[in-house]
């Protein structure tokens, strides 16, 4: 009986004993300052258990009978590991901050040049852990910062805008690019007037100093005072010369000016070579016809726009008149000689018999036109005009000539010289010679039959 109870006795001990448990208290600080940290995550032999409170405490309860590990992680500081004896009580865990280095570079918005002696202020996000620097004459500073911590990061400088930004450092070895917009920073925007397309290469000056040419956007950066009358004048090529005064508010972030096209007249007058005005000719400007010159040879063209243009004018009887020109300013005048457009003329020398007449010489209003040639034939250009006289001459033939005219835009004209035969001189005088022969010998044989005397009668 005595042995049963004893056997019940150790059994209770023994179940008592093992439901007991160990409450281990984990107090996790910053190793640097000492200060508690919340939100510490607690790892038992690689499990999560759960995270520290605002006091940086955290209380596991357990019924090891051994020793076990013991982590402890958090954003911004190196991981903690340890074993904790399976009977202790507390446990103080020091975190060491988990540092990146982070450089800082600062540049002018507009220029791209470093800024120096630039202020940074580094704050860490939910706290007031602040760290300062200047940038140095590279426009650069370096901070060591928690990995994984978020923080953020103000700059500025004298003259520019002070600027913010957030950033969560992830990595070692970062350098962060960041631009300040100058106080006076403006953006002077050139426009077409007439459908608001951007005017790029657009010069720009303020008050008379030139501040730069706009981009393909149209738009120019520069620096202005606030608060004050600025005299603002642009020039661009097709465009009239703009000069405005403009107030520049403290808000003023963008100026639109619109440049009107710049248009100017021009007129020409058309002539013959001789200087005779030609009325009815076509005009047309870069292909486009824009009318007819008037009965005094002239044409006028009212806003065009300032380019260059090629000029054609045309008319039949006429070669095309064509001439590039550049309009960029008022009073252009225009003088077109235009040439007449020549006829080819065919000159054919032949007999009474129409037989053609080689070798034969053709000349024109008493200059040589040239000599026909085996089918009696010669052939030129000619301008046109009222009257030619064409004269042809060919030994043993008398000289002959005829007049033709030949109208503006006559293409082809053709011309026939018939001439005569010269009669033999030689030929003319023996056969004259012969004749008289004849009416001698006649007249001797009447004057013979007269003498003969009469018969009388009876003999």
């Amino acid at each position: 009986m005595r042995i049963r109870l004893f056997f019940v006795l150790m059994a209770c001990v023994l179940l008592v004993g093992a439901v007991q448990a160990t409450t281990l208290e984990i107090t996790v600080q910053d190793d640097d300052d000492g200060s508690a940290i919340s939100g510490a995550s607690i790892y038992i032999d690689g499990n999560y258990e759960g995270k520290t409170d605002s006091d940086g405490k955290y209380s596991y309860s357990h019924s090891f009978d051994e020793p076990f590990e013991l982590e402890v992680r958090n954003g911004g500081y190196k991981d903690w590991s340890d074993w904790v004896d399976e009977d202790d009580t507390s446990v103080a865990v020091d975190l060491d901050l988990d540092t990146a280095s982070v450089t800082i570079l600062v540049y002018d918005a507009d220029t791209l040049e470093p800024v120096d002696y630039a202020r940074l202020k580094v704050t860490l996000a939910g706290s007031d852990e602040t760290k300062t620097a200047r940038t140095r004459t590279d426009g650069s500073a370096t901070f060591e910062l928690a990995k994984d911590a978020k923080y953020t990061i103000e700059i500025s400088a004298d003259d520019y805008v002070t600027d913010t930004r957030e950033y969560e450092v992830d990595d070692d070895g970062v350098t962060l690019q960041h631009w300040l917009v100058h106080e006076g920073r403006i953006a002077v925007r050139v426009l077409s007037a007439d459908d608001r397309a951007p005017v790029a290469g657009a010069e720009v000056f303020i008050d008379g100093n030139r501040a730069g040419v706009t981009g393909s956007n149209g738009i120019l950066i520069t620096h202005l005072d606030r608060k004050k009358q600025v005299q603002l004048r642009v020039e661009a090529e097709r465009f009239r010369d703009l000069t405005v005064s403009r107030y520049i508010n403290k808000d003023d972030l963008i100026l639109d000016l619109a440049l009107s096209l710049a248009t100017y007249p021009v007129s020409l007058i058309a002539v013959d070579p001789a200087g005779v005005p030609v009325a009815g000719a076509a005009v047309f400007l870069d292909e486009e016809r824009k009318g007819e010159t008037d009965a005094y040879g002239r044409f006028s063209l009212q806003d065009v726009l300032q380019g260059t243009y090629e000029i054609r004018i045309t008319k039949d009887g006429f070669v095309a008149w064509e001439e590039e020109r550049v309009v960029d300013q008022p009073g252009q005048d225009i003088a077109a000689e235009m040439a007449w457009e020549l006829a080819t003329v065919s000159v054919l020398v032949q007999d009474q018999d129409r037989e053609v007449i080689a070798g034969a010489q053709v000349s024109v209003n008493g200059d040589a036109f040239g000599i026909t040639d085996a089918k009696g034939m010669i052939s030129d250009s000619l301008p046109p005009a009222d009257s030619y006289n064409f004269t042809a001459s060919m030994e043993g033939y008398t000289t002959a000539w005829t007049a033709i005219g030949i109208a503006p835009g006559e293409e082809v004209r053709s011309v026939t010289i018939t001439l005569e035969k010269e009669l033999d001189m030689g030929l003319v005088w023996l056969a004259g010679l012969s004749a008289a022969g004849i009416i001698m010998v006649g007249a001797g044989i009447m004057v013979v039959r007269r003498k003969r005397p009469k018969r009388r009668k009876g003999f």
